[in-house]
């Protein structure tokens, strides 16, 4: 608990206000940071431990970090920066009174938990280049079988080209016809 108002639960990615009955549901990462920030609280948190932690040094974590502490503190109703306080260019303190609740243990990140974030990335990753090269594949498939299936006689090669077609109204029918050049061409290279 968070100064005796706020009722985190970290299994169920779940904040309450005591104050106002208020139930929030955290996104996971926004559930790890707050969890490494009551673990230490009045403490220095650095910006760096955090990235590394939650969004495993991903190139940008730097933004989502930001955001994570923005949205944290509206939910602590943390208008003032007074519970978490910014350390510029180094991190942040959770100012804070934090009381286990019986039952309950320290707040952290289990490191099970990082592993299973680090495989689903990797699953994900993987999961999305099969996906790709499938789709990829499926369209130089489509893509040479359609243009085995068209009639001889709409095939161009050389000067011999198409030149009139038509569709007749109320038909499925094409009607396709040569122009007298491309009999022409036809002869002289006989």
């Amino acid at each position: 608990m968070i100064n005796k108002r706020f009722l985190i639960s970290p299994v169920l990615n779940n904040l309450t206000d005591k104050e106002t009955g208020r139930e929030t549901r955290l996104e996971q990462r926004l559930m790890d940071v707050l969890c490494i920030l009551s673990a230490n609280h009045n403490q220095l948190v650095t910006r760096e431990q955090l990235i590394k932690e939650v969004w495993n040094d991903y190139g940008g974590a730097d933004e989502g970090l930001n955001q994570a502490i923005s949205f944290i503190r509206k939910i602590l109703s943390d208008n003032n920066k007074e519970i978490i306080e910014t350390i510029p260019k180094k991190g942040y303190i959770l100012h804070a009174v934090i009381e286990i609740i019986e039952g309950g243990a320290k707040p952290s990140l289990p490191e099970k938990e990082v592993v299973v974030l680090k495989n689903n990335k990797k699953q994900y990753r993987i999961a999305g280049l099969l996906c790709l090269l499938l789709l990829l594949g499926y369209f130089i498939y489509v893509r040479t079988s359609n243009s085995d299936k068209l009639p001889n006689n709409t095939k161009t090669k050389g000067a011999d080209v198409l030149k009139d077609s038509s569709v007749k109204p109320g038909s499925d029918n094409v009607d396709i016809k040569k122009s007298p050049i491309d009999s022409v061409n036809a002869d002289v290279r006989k």
